[in-house]
């Protein structure tokens, strides 16, 4: 086994211990930079956690954990992991007010060293029994500050990189630490190439995004003023233009600038390039915001087109002069955007060719971002929606018109499925309520009869649901109406199925703190 073999497995151990510090309302770093540096002891098995604050210096924790770790173990390091989070060790980071809002990005060593294991099944490594093994790991998000800390830091000396890291590493030896001369040869193999890592800097420079500007044009908040007395504008459109948001989501960067110029970050591995797994995933995060846009509007909707048409490219950003490279990565339209910052605007571009939107409106956006940005189904829920309007728009009246009725069949199971919960049956007699027999006619049926549907509902699903019928097995052709009203009918249900998320969010809420109680309701209503 190489050492490239345990990168998957210390990706994970990471991305748990990220998931486990990232808190998702505030990710926002109370300092510019934190360097941990983990070290772990075969033979005492405990792992010593040691932070290095950009402003404050060093801190360090030591916990016990099982192992010792056998190399025959694949996963070994996923059980290092696991005991750690067992441990007192993330509760410990969780009450350090430094941490909490850290974000674990990576490894600084691509080629970490694996463990052995010995004659006598002792867990070894280059020869040596009971030596230490330590993994250099960089906390710190995404913001501007913070990333000239990082580079401030990295581009030091390496005797002062060298004094910190002895420091803190040898604090109970501190013999080491008062000669001044000390060589480097006392770190260990793994710290000496991470202080000798010259070029480490330089790598954090650029940052893969997919990004382009969302189409049909789109201005976020009050146009500019005029520039003189007759209503016209004197001075080029870049002027005006601002970043609206530049914040950090559970590990990506979101970049949304007034002028509708959006981009996200692609994950990376530790070597900076990332997976074809990562950049689908990313095109997934753009399609979501971009359906969030569609529904979140207060008068319904706009023209907002999917990925497919806005054609969000995989360009990089210069983390060192804070843009993008513009004539790399853009589709054909992005790059025309980029031409019209350098023009004088006419008084038609926030008239009537693009389209206003309230910054509520996005903050809007972003709050229902962070809640779906790993709920698959909330997600594809909106993906079909988008593409059911994108189609609308473009006249494909059968292609939408088919998304928009695969969103109210789900629409009507997830109701149905509702209503079988609150009973609380069993789940052999639960079987007997679901699958082919109980086709969308019935159901539709059922949940009018219930009252759950009201009679407008019941009165337009089975129009529609003749028409899904005809086209499917008559090929009847599916007029500009028709598509219309499946499509706002869909988005009614994927709104309320939204609602429906923060109803149940907002009574577990009420639950947990005792307010109501899960069987009658409110404790006023329970007393009487």
């Amino acid at each position: 086994m190489t050492n490239e073999d345990y990168i998957p497995t210390l990706t994970k151990l990471v991305d748990s211990i990220r998931n486990k510090l990232q808190d998702p309302e505030h990710s926002e770093l109370k300092s510019p930079l934190q360097i941990a540096v983990i070290r772990f002891k075969s033979i005492k098995n405990e792992i010593q956690f040691l932070l290095f604050n950009h402003d404050e210096g060093f801190s360090d924790k030591t916990f016990d954990v099982l192992g010792p770790y056998q190399a025959s173990k694949r996963d070994v390091l996923n059980d290092l992991g696991a005991d750690i989070y067992k441990g007192k060790l993330f509760q410990s980071l969780l009450d350090n007010s430094n941490v909490i809002k850290a974000d674990l990005k990576i490894l600084i060593r691509k080629n970490i060293p694996y463990l052995k294991k010995g004659r006598n099944n002792d867990v070894i490594k280059g020869g040596f029994v009971g030596k230490e093994y330590y993994y250099l790991i960089f906390l710190g998000n995404l913001f501007d500050s913070t990333q000239s800390a990082i580079l401030e830091f990295f581009q030091q000396e390496e005797d002062e990189k060298r004094n910190s890291l002895l420091e803190c590493m040898f604090r109970d030896r501190p013999g080491i630490f008062i000669q001044k001369k000390a060589n480097i040869e006392e770190l260990p193999d793994e710290i000496q190439d991470f202080i000798k890592q010259a070029d480490l800097g330089r790598k954090t420079y650029r940052m893969p995004f997919l990004a382009g500007y969302i189409r049909p044009p789109i201005w976020i908040g009050a146009p500019p003023y005029f520039t003189d007395q007759e209503g016209f504008y004197t001075v080029p459109l870049s002027t005006y233009i601002k970043t609206v948001k530049h914040m950090e989501i559970l590990g990506r960067r979101i970049i949304l600038m007034n002028d509708g110029f959006l981009g996200i970050s692609i994950n990376t591995n530790f070597d900076g390039q990332f997976e074809d797994s990562e950049l689908k995933e990313t095109y997934k995060l753009i399609d979501l915001f971009l359906s969030l846009l569609l529904i979140c509007n207060v008068d319904g909707y706009f023209e907002v087109f999917s990925t497919h048409e806005a054609e969000f490219f995989l360009t990089y950003y210069n983390l060192k002069t804070n843009l993008f490279r513009e004539n790399f990565g853009f589709s054909r339209y992005s790059k025309k955007m980029f031409e019209l910052r350098n023009e004088i605007p006419s008084r038609s571009q926030f008239q009537s060719v693009r389209t206003r939107i309230h910054p509520l409106h996005i903050e809007l956006v972003l709050k229902h971002f962070k809640k779906f940005f790993k709920m698959d189904n909330m997600r594809h829920n909106l993906k079909l929606l988008i593409d059911s309007y994108t189609h609308l728009i473009r006249l494909e009246f059968d292609q939408s018109f088919i998304f928009s009725w695969v969103l109210i069949e789900q629409y009507l199971n997830h109701i149905w499925e509702s209503y079988l919960d609150q009973k609380k049956l069993s789940k052999e007699k639960k079987k007997k309520y679901v699958g082919r027999d109980y086709t969308a006619n019935m159901k539709i049926n059922l949940l009018s009869l219930l009252g759950i549907l009201g009679e407008d509902d019941t009165r337009e699903l089975s129009r529609l649901r003749k028409f899904r019928n005809d086209f499917m097995h008559n090929a009847r052709v599916i007029e500009n109406i028709d598509a219309m009203k499946a499509f706002k009918l869909a988005l009614r249900f994927v709104n309320k199925r939204i609602d429906d998320y923060y109803d149940k969010k907002f009574k577990e809420f009420l639950i947990q703190n005792k307010m109501i109680t899960e069987k009658f309701g409110s404790k006023e209503r329970q007393g009487r």
